[in-house]
This record gives structure tokens, sequence and C-alpha cells, in this order.
């Protein structure tokens, strides 16, 4: 057989491929047969029951990860089936005739009760094999508005099948899109040694030195960049830090001294309200790396000293929410150690441990 002849085979070959692909994937989807619900209470109308059916019926098809049987099929088979419900189970026999009839994986039954303005919405999928349920679910929603059952529907079928609703893949389209920036204006504390130490007589130095920082200031630019849930925030940051500080003793005159890092962060952020808005109270952690420069000034000399060290962070924060929803002007309250290069006795230089309060904005 020549090469051309082949090449026509191949061609038709795949076209056979591409246009059974389809087929072949709807065959491995479960097949659900989704039931009309049953009243629980006098007062639930068909109308009622219609929503939370067609709620129900267009998630799974909707999905695409489940195959429905016809509503006029499976009517139909139950109506030939002489079966009556009376509540939203059925027992195991009755599943798996159903099944056996639509050619159904699973049966999806419902209940509705109205009570006192309430309307409750029980749903529960079973395994037409084995009869048993395979899960279930239940929401209680105030009235009985087509939106509000719909969407209690939808959070069921949701949490029975693992699938997302609407709402919560645009909850996380908007998480990945609304990427917040923030300017801080930040005062800094110096805790421990870095606000004051006494250090002891030592050759060339007869009487104790005592030497320590003052209160400083910086600013910070962060991005934070939502995740996939919607409490946590990933949170870069860069920014700078400034304290000037003394070295007196007895007899000597003073000392000059001055601090300044540059340096960068990257913090998770774990909010109480949204992290895609940043808004509402969270708290925030994470490592630091700073380029920090030490300047001694004695007189007529000066001496720097220039050291790369990394850091922790950890503290707590506030979102005040903006007129637009989004984040607005923001408090927060950290605490910053050094964690590398703080070994004063082998010759390093004092651990710039402090306290630091911003103020700053988001948008």
């Amino acid at each position: 057989m020549s090469r051309l002849t082949l090449i026509p085979r191949a061609i038709l070959l795949a076209a056979v491929c591409l246009f059974c692909a389809p087929l072949l994937s709807q065959q491995g989807r479960p097949v659900v047969a989704v039931m009309e619900p049953v009243a629980g209470s006098h007062n639930v109308t068909s109308l009622n029951k219609g929503q939370v059916r067609g709620a129900m019926e267009d998630f799974l098809t909707r999905s695409r990860n489940w195959r429905v049987v016809d509503r006029r099929r499976a009517d139909q088979v139950f109506g030939e089936l002489n079966l009556q419900r009376t509540s939203a189970m059925i027992d195991p026999n009755t599943a798996k005739e159903i099944g056996k009839h639509l050619s159904a994986d699973y049966v999806c039954v419902s209940e509705l009760i109205k009570e006192e303005g309430y309307t409750n919405i029980n749903i529960s999928l079973i395994n037409v094999v084995t009869g048993v349920v395979q899960k279930s679910g239940s929401e209680t929603v105030y009235g009985d508005s087509p939106a509000a059952i719909r969407a209690a529907t939808e959070k069921i079928a949701s949490r029975i099948t693992g699938l997302q609703t609407d709402e919560q893949r645009a909850t996380q389209r908007a998480m990945r899109r609304n990427v917040t920036f923030g300017l801080y204006a930040n005062v800094g504390v110096p805790m421990g040694e870095f606000g004051g130490v006494e250090i002891p007589p030592v050759s060339g130095m007869p009487v104790t030195q005592t030497e320590g920082y003052n209160a400083g200031f910086g600013a910070r630019f962060t991005m934070t960049f939502p995740l996939l849930f919607r409490y946590m925030g990933l949170r870069a940051g860069a920014g700078f830090a400034y304290n000037g500080g003394t070295n007196t003793a007895p007899g000597y005159s003073d000392i000059e001294l001055t601090y300044l890092a540059i340096g960068a962060s990257g913090e998770l952020q774990v909010f109480f309200d949204e992290s895609y808005r940043h808004r509402g109270t969270y708290l925030f952690g994470g490592a630091t790396a700073n380029n920090e420069t030490f300047i001694r000034i004695d007189g007529g000399r000066t001496d720097t000293n220039r050291k790369m060290r990394l850091g922790a962070t950890a503290g707590l924060g506030h979102s005040f929410t903006a007129r637009n929803g989004g984040g607005g002007w923001t408090l927060e309250l950290a605490y910053h150690t050094t964690l590398t290069g703080k070994d004063t006795i082998n010759g390093d230089i004092l651990a710039a441990d402090y306290l630091r309060l911003g103020v700053g904005y988001v948008f």
C-alpha cells in the first residue's frame, strides 16, 4: 500500500477520533435523575417545588460533570412504577428500580418545609447501586423568593457534588483580579538592646558606655495578592526605616548613631473579612531581607558598617472600608526581629528589633 493511500485513511481516522471524543467524554459522566421535591408542609406550592428542581437540574447541566435525565422521562417512569412518596427519602429498592429504568447512577430527591416565614430545603443524592445516601445537605432561607430558593439550592448542590456555584466562581475570579496596593508611613520604636544597652568597660575604654537608638520613621509600598481562599492573601513589600541614636560615656563626647535599612518582605495575611477587597481586621506574618547601614560619627571620624540580614515580622492590622467597598485607610501594629548576624559577642552589630506602628492607604 502506497504512502499516498495511507494519508487519506489517517485523516479519516483522526476525524473519527475528534468526533467520538465528546461522546466518550459524555459516557464517562455519571447520570442523575432529579425527582420532583416533596412538600413537607401544606403551604409549599408547585412553584416552590419547580424552583428547587429547576435550579438543581440547571446546576448539574451547566457543570458538564453530570448528565441529567430528562424531566418528563423521569416523571413518566415514576408514574409507571406507581410509586408514592410522602417524604424526601425513598427506600433502597425504589432507588434501584428507578435507576434501572432510567439507566441512572444517582437519584436526587428533595423536600421543602415552610414554617414561620422560613423555607427549609433538604436535598439528598442516592446511589442507585447501594441504595444509600451518597451526600446530603440543607439550607434555610427567609421567605420563598425565587432568587433566595435558587441560591440556597445551588449552595446545597455545590456541597454534595463538590462543584462551584456561579457566585463562588465569580468570587474566585475577583480574588485573582483584585490585587491591592498600599502606601504606609511608619514609626519604629526600638526594642531590646536596639533601644538601649550598657557596654561594660573594655580595653581602651575604661568606663561603661550606654548605647541605643530613638524612635524613627519609615515608609513601605505593598502589593497584596488574594489567594484562592477569600480570607487569605500574600503580601509583598518594599521600604526603608531610619533611626537615630547616641553612644554616651562619662568623660567622653557623645557619639552620634544612625541606622538605615532598605529591604523587602513577604508576608501571609489572614483576613477576618475579605482578602480580595483588603478590608476588615487581619493578621500577618512573614520574612524580611534588609540591607542595613550603621553609621557612627565620633567628632570628625565617621565609621560605616553595612550588613545584609534576615528578619521576621508579625502583627495585626485593620483596613477601614472605603465608600466603594474596597480597602481604605489602614492601621497596623507589628513587631520585627532580626534573625541572622546578631551575635554581638563575636563582633556582630546589635539586632535591629523594633515595634512598628503604620498608617497607610490601600487602593
